[in-house]
Parts: C-alpha cells; sequence; structure tokens
C-alpha cells in the first residue's frame, strides 16, 4: 500500500488509498505478476486518468464525433465501440449497450486491466516506450511526462525503469 501511495504522491497526486485493493485486483486481470510490469501499469494508468481521477476522457469534440458513446472510459482510456464489444466478450458483460458502466468501478479496473492484457502485456520485454508506443498510443503523445511519472512509479516500487 505504502508504495502504491508513494507512486501517486511524487507524481503530485491525491494517494487515492481507497482504490489500492481494486488495483491489485486487476493485475490479476492485467496478467502482470513482476514489480516491473507493475509499475509500468500504473505509470501509464496514473497519465490516462490523471492519477486516478478520470474515468471518463475530458470533453473533446473531436472524440465525441469519432466515437459517439464509445468515447475514452476507464482508466486507461477505452474508445470506438470494437474495443467495447471485445471488451465485452472477454469480461462478460455488455459493454456495448451500457458504455457508460466503464467509466465506473469495478468495471473501469477491469476493462483497463483487460485491455493491458491484450494490448500492452505483449511489449514489457521491449520497454516501456514500447509499452506506449504499440500497445497504448502509438503518436506518442506526452512521451517526456508518461516517463517522468513511470521513473517516478519505479523508484516507489524499487526498480530499475526500463526505458
Amino acid at each position: 500500500m505504502e508504495e502504491f501511495r508513494q507512486a501517486l504522491t511524487s507524481n503530485g497526486y491525491p494517494p487515492q488509498n481507497r482504490k489500492y485493493n481494486d488495483f491489485i485486483n486487476s493485475l490479476r486481470i492485467a496478467q502482470i505478476t513482476t514489480r516491473d510490469e507493475t509499475a509500468m501499469y500504473l505509470a501509464t494508468l496514473l497519465h490516462e486518468s490523471d492519477g486516478l481521477r478520470a474515468t471518463g476522457e475530458y470533453y473533446n469534440p473531436a472524440s465525441v464525433n469519432a466515437y459517439g458513446n464509445y468515447t475514452g472510459r476507464g482508466y486507461i482510456q477505452l474508445s470506438g465501440i470494437e474495443n467495447y464489444r471485445a471488451a465485452s466478450n472477454a469480461l462478460g458483460y455488455d459493454y456495448v449497450n451500457d458504455p457508460g458502466s466503464v467509466a465506473k468501478d469495478p468495471h473501469a479496473w477491469n476493462v483497463s486491466a483487460w485491455y493491458w492484457a491484450t494490448e500492452a502485456h505483449g511489449f514489457v520485454p521491449q520497454g516501456f516506450q514500447t509499452v506506449v508506443i504499440k500497445g497504448i498510443r502509438p503518436l506518442q503523445p506526452h512521451m517526456e511526462n508518461r516517463i517522468k511519472i513511470y521513473e517516478n512509479v519505479c523508484n516507489a516500487f524499487g526498480v530499475q525503469p526500463r526505458l
């Protein structure tokens, strides 16, 4: 719990202690078994969700036009009906007909962990930047900020950053 709290506060986010158990439970769905990958995962969650404070995309008219009811939701911003459909099939909940649930716990955790397992987990051996570019956001937005968050999370977890 202390490492989790320190990972958040060292990045300027509130401690979010009440979210710790959900985070730990999401590691199983995400297929994460190492501290190294845990740091990559948490750093990604922190960046994507503004420190675990946002489970829905901040209003973006372009995103609404592109994705309609399937805009970014969850701690890793799941977007597009195809992703909502795939998450529904994998997790056994109808996110296509209830897209708003992706912004609510425990669904926000479950969908984010599922996305990590299917899209990012395989890139972990290649390092954090590859996870981001190939598994999360191919256009590399805000990479400097992502790396700063990741380095702080690594420090909190006592692991060496693997960029």
